[in-house]
């Protein structure tokens, strides 16, 4: 019995030994062969998820046949190209080439963006259909009351209780797409890889850039998004007294959407409007006088009666939209990002030129209008 003890002893340490050794092989092949580190990898740009995936890469290695079209559906939310953008093209042999010839700085010098904040105002959801239909209700009749008689004697039981109505309006939102096309070279692809990058960046902001004018201001009228401003309830003019600032309008029409019974969520202003709204000092002279807003030794949030303040050029110069915009208003996402590389627009097959589209879907649904109020500053 104790040679069978001692023996079966002696067998799992060999084991272990084993898988000791085996253990250690598999360190030295992993570190003859270093593999990517493992774990959670930052998300791709739109530059990257396009030019990295395999239809784009496998178009480029095989070259593309006229009719032939490639189409990558990409992780985003908005991105697009510059309006009125013209063809990207690699100069004449003759010349230097701005995207592929050294020396250069790296990167593309771009114009200024706009900052971007209309859709972070809003709740976003996802759609299945070109039509997105909603109830809205119009009128509440509210006559809710203690049950009872009053008498004499007052009967508290058995007694009926009053009816309230409600009325109702059936509306719908149509999806609309918002895109647009991008000429540009083979050899641009092929040559420019830094091209990723301002597609990147380029892409993204002409998209949002039209989405946020529509969202605030689209008109309603095919294939126009219905606005947050067109939909808006007006500013009670009457709110306003003698020696107002734009401090106190604003107060106003704050309390004008709480007189609604909802509470405002957000401000948006033109920046002129935000700049003179943070001038504005205390009474006294010039050089007495404080601000009363803004400090300028700090960088203060941008809120305004205890609400946050979007500053953005697509508000019209001189409006201002207070609302409950997450109670108010929703953003429907049809279709994300799609990115459609193609040869068989007019002659590109014959010239090496590649058309790029770029697009997306949304709607946009305004429960409450009484809970987005939009004015004029006096």
């Amino acid at each position: 019995k104790v040679e069978e003890d001692v023996a079966e002893k002696i067998g799992k340490i060999q084991e272990q030994q084993q898988e000791q050794a085996t253990r250690l092989q598999d360190l030295e092949q992993k570190a003859a062969n270093p593999t990517p580190a493992s774990g959670p990898r930052a998300p791709e740009t739109l530059g990257q998820q396009f030019m990295d995936s395999e239809r784009v890469q496998k178009a480029l290695k095989d070259g593309m046949s006229v009719g032939q079209s490639v189409s990558v559906e990409l992780d985003a939310s908005i991105y697009d190209f510059p309006i009125g953008a013209t063809a990207v093209v690699n100069a004449p042999p003759t010349v230097d080439q701005p995207l592929v010839a050294p020396p250069r700085v790296p990167g593309i010098v771009t114009p200024a963006e706009r900052r971007l904040m209309i859709r972070d105002l809003l709740p976003v959801g996802q759609t299945g259909s070109n039509l997105v239909p909603y109830t809205r209700e119009t009128q509440f009749d509210n006559q809710a009351a203690p049950q009872g008689d009053p008498g004499p004697p007052v009967v508290r039981e058995n007694q009926l209780l009053p009816e309230s109505g409600f009325t109702f309006d059936l509306q719908s939102a149509p999806v609309e797409t918002v895109g647009h096309v991008l000429p540009m070279s083979e050899q641009v692809l092929e040559d420019a890889p830094q091209l990723r990058s301002h597609v990147d960046s380029r892409m993204r902001f002409g998209l949002a850039l039209k989405e946020e004018g529509q969202l605030l201001n689209g008109d309603g009228n095919a294939p126009n998004l219905n606005g947050l401003n067109t939909q808006a309830t007006a500013y009670d003019v009457n709110l306003n007294q003698a020696g107002d600032t734009l401090i106190d309008q604003l107060a106003h029409a704050i309390l004008q959407v709480a007189l609604s019974e909802y509470f405002a969520t957000g401000v948006i202003m033109h920046p002129k409007q935000w700049h003179d709204l943070q001038l504005i000092k205390t009474t006294g002279t010039a050089s007495s006088g404080e601000y009363i807003i803004a400090d300028p030794r700090t960088m203060l949030p941008k809120r305004i009666w205890g609400v946050p303040v979007v500053d953005t050029l697509s508000q019209p110069d001189g409006d201002f939209t207070v609302g409950a915009f997450m109670l108010a208003a929703q953003v429907w996402d049809r279709r994300r990002v799609r990115v459609l590389l193609a040869l068989q627009h007019s002659d590109y097959f014959a010239r090496n030129m590649v058309l790029l589209k770029v697009d997306e879907r949304l709607a946009l649904t305004v429960y409450r209008p009484a809970a987005i109020v939009k004015g004029t500053f006096v």
